[in-house]
């Protein structure tokens, strides 16, 4: 809360899934208003659907999390889905740079990362197996997950442990 305090966004990466359900509802049950005052949030991952859609990360996050605590929009930094995959990808990554400080390796560094463990024990969109993110030091990429809906949009393993 530090950097909060000197007047620098305080960065939160957002998952899907079931996980954050729970999350979400604890968290608008328990803060004060004025808690996420200059905070901001981004996703670990995204799938590639539009924001309305049923299966979007931004979709729960927007009903459970950001309506009931009246986060102002421009503090919320969503997958641009309805854009092309390589778009989505680099205006995710200028604008998750844009918001944090960057380690030595040019990661950005986010304060807090939420993550689940899917069934097949992915997290984000980094599915066991996939060496091509294991090796990737893009901040962001897109992917072909295993399961419905299959395109996504993923921060690599790089950004996620930085």
């Amino acid at each position: 809360m530090a950097k909060r305090d000197a007047g620098r966004p305080f960065t939160v990466a957002l998952s899907g899934g079931r996980t954050p359900r729970l999350l979400y509802e604890s968290v608008v049950e328990l803060a004060r208003p004025s808690a996420f005052d200059n905070v901001h949030f981004f996703w670990g991952d995204e799938r590639v659907v539009p924001p309305t859609d049923d299966e979007s990360n931004f979709k729960l996050a927007d009903l459970g999390l950001f309506r009931p605590l009246r986060i102002p929009p421009d503090q919320v930094h969503r997958v641009q889905t309805e854009r092309s995959e390589t778009e989505a990808v680099q205006l995710a990554t200028d604008e998750l740079e844009q918001f944090t400080d960057s380690q030595a390796d040019g990661q950005p560094t986010i304060d807090l990362v939420f993550l689940g463990m899917g069934e097949d024990a992915h997290v984000a969109s980094l599915f066991p197996g996939d060496t091509e993110a294991i090796e990737s030091q893009a901040v962001y990429r897109a992917v072909t997950g295993p399961k419905p809906p299959p395109r996504r949009i993923t921060l690599g393993y790089p950004a996620l442990a930085a």
